[in-house]
């Protein structure tokens, strides 16, 4: 046999060997990912070596704030004007709607068949508050013999360098990096229990405080979790044919803030409405009410897709079954809860004022999504989409949001054991 031919042997073999190694790792993939789990669930934890990563895009609209009896009012408090003489000008209302598209990144590795790690890095790919700004009149006014109206003002303002704030907007603002470690505690066919904690990396971009509308990029702007936090999740299904295609999880969780301290704006761009350092001093610092609550997610397997083992589950015919539906949803509800906020600053009645507007707080958090897992027929991806609601069932002392997401889900298999990279081998 000529040499040409045994190098193309060679290199045929060669080729067969790498495309089985795939093969084979991927197979690895359905093994150690998703064994003993019949069907996804909040407590699931990737088993060792396995990976599992998905990136959401979030769209998501604020019209208004829940005030503290529990009616939806402006996106902000009025802004009070009073004339140099003493007269009261009038309210600066500020009804607005802020606008937020986000992507969220998430990466988990089993470092063991028990402990996981993971990282969660989102990304505001845009904020937009629309002031809507309008004027509610006040007292009658000498000057102009009649209230002031909203043109007056501005026009009066204008004179004095107060221009109308313009709406505001942000583009390409990275959030809150957040690092958690995730412990199982009890896994059986029909349960388990996870604890997890995280901990923020305080990565996320702080508001302007010159700009009216302005506001920040962290978990601490849209009090979505806290600094620490500690979670107890569970999942539950019952060993019958006819009622096992559903799964009912809980989450019981208690989230700490950090004092965080802000600079006072100094009316750098609005010297008549929004200038606070000559009362308050240089710097106030806020103290987040901390959180806590109970969540709840019912999901249902629709279809679960064919048992036939495909090219990934051909060795291992069992885990066919094993793996997650085909076509699923499911509908989650978090009663989220958090303490008095205080502030403090150089002056006393400033802060009485924002701690008025920033009592303990409640929501309302309903979301509904369906998953599609094409595991089934051998990729190793899952598509996913949900609306979520924070307007169904009002709150108190919180601005809710609306919106819609879609993701993607990848699973992989690490050819090397993760303790192995750690302490090495």
């Amino acid at each position: 046999m000529t040499g040409a031919a045994l190098a193309g042997r060679a290199t045929g073999r060669g080729r067969a060997s790498r495309v089985a190694g795939l093969a084979s790792s991927l197979a690895a993939l359905v093994v150690v990912a998703l064994a003993g789990a019949a069907r996804a669930g909040i407590a699931d934890t990737p088993p060792q070596g396995a990976v599992i990563f998905d990136s959401t895009y979030g769209s998501t609209a604020t019209q208004g704030r829940y005030d503290g009896s529990g009616n939806l009012v402006d996106l902000a408090d009025p802004v009070e004007r009073y004339a140099p003489t003493g007269e009261f000008q009038g309210n600066i209302l500020v009804p607005g709607v802020n606008e937020t598209e986000v992507q969220v990144n998430r990466l988990a590795i089993g470092v063991t068949d028990w402990f996981s790690v993971a990282v969660v890095f989102p990304f505001l790919i845009s904020q937009k508050t629309d002031l809507k700004l309008d004027w509610e009149a006040g007292d009658f006014i000498p000057e102009f013999n009649r209230q002031m109206t909203g043109d007056d003002f501005w026009d009066w303002a204008g004179s004095l360098g107060q221009p109308k704030p313009p709406n505001w907007s942000a583009y390409s603002t990275p959030g809150d990096v957040i690092l958690a470690v995730l412990v199982n505690l009890y896994r059986q066919p029909w349960s388990q229990v996870t604890v997890f904690a995280f901990g923020n990396t305080f990565t996320g971009a702080k508001a302007n405080p010159e700009i009216l509308g302005a506001i920040g990029s962290s978990g601490f702007d849209f009090i979505t979790n806290g600094d620490i936090g500690f979670h107890l999740t569970s999942d539950w299904r019952l060993p019958d044919s006819v009622v096992d295609r559903f799964t009912l999880s809980f989450d019981l969780f208690y989230e700490h803030y950090l004092p965080r301290e802000f600079a006072s704006p100094v009316g750098k761009y609005n010297p008549l409405i929004v200038n606070y350092a000559p009362y308050i001093g240089p710097t106030y610092t806020v103290t987040r009410g901390d959180l806590y609550g109970i969540g709840s997610v019912l999901r249902y397997d629709v279809l679960r897709g064919p048992d036939e083992p495909s090219w990934l589950t051909r060795s291992n015919p069992e885990f066919q079954k094993a793996l997650p539906a085909l076509f699923a949803v499911q509908a989650s509800y978090v009663h989220q809860r958090g303490f008095d906020t205080d502030y403090d600053s150089l002056s006393a009645v400033w802060d009485s004022d924002q701690e008025e507007d920033n009592k303990a707080l409640y929501k309302h958090n309903f979301k509904f999504t369906g998953a599609l897992s094409l595991l089934r027929y051998g990729v190793p991806v899952d598509i996913m989409g949900g609306y979520q609601t924070q307007t169904l069932i009002a709150g108190k002392n919180f601005r809710p949001t609306d919106g819609f997401e879609v993701g993607l889900r990848l699973y992989y298999s690490l050819l090397i054991n993760p303790l192995d990279l750690i302490f090495g081998k």
